[in-house]
C-alpha cells in the first residue's frame, strides 16, 4: 500500500478533493514519469489522502493533477515486507 497526504497552507483541502493521482513504474532517462498508461489511478479524498492499494514491489513515480499544475513525486520505492 502507498499512502500520500496533500496539504497546502495557502489552499483549502477541499480544493484537492477528486483530483487524479497516477502511479507509474519508474523508468530511467529523461521524462521517466510519462509511460503511456499509469499502473494505478486514484483520486484525492476529502481529507487530502491518496491511497494506492496492492502496489507491487518496485520503483515508482506519482503524478498528482492539481488545479492548474501537476505535482510529480519521484523515487518512491515499495519493498517486500
Amino acid at each position: 500500500m502507498l499512502l500520500g497526504i496533500i496539504t497546502d497552507p495557502t489552499e483549502s483541502i477541499e480544493a484537492f478533493e477528486g483530483m487524479a493521482a497516477e502511479l507509474y513504474p519508474a523508468r530511467g532517462g529523461k521524462d521517466s514519469s510519462r509511460a503511456e498508461k499509469p499502473l494505478l489511478r486514484e483520486q484525492v479524498d476529502d481529507l487530502g489522502n491518496i491511497v494506492f492499494s496492492a502496489v507491487p514491489v518496485g520503483e515508482y513515480v506519482m503524478i498528482v493533477h492539481l488545479p492548474g499544475r501537476e505535482m510529480v513525486i519521484e523515487g518512491l520505492t515499495i519493498e517486500s515486507g
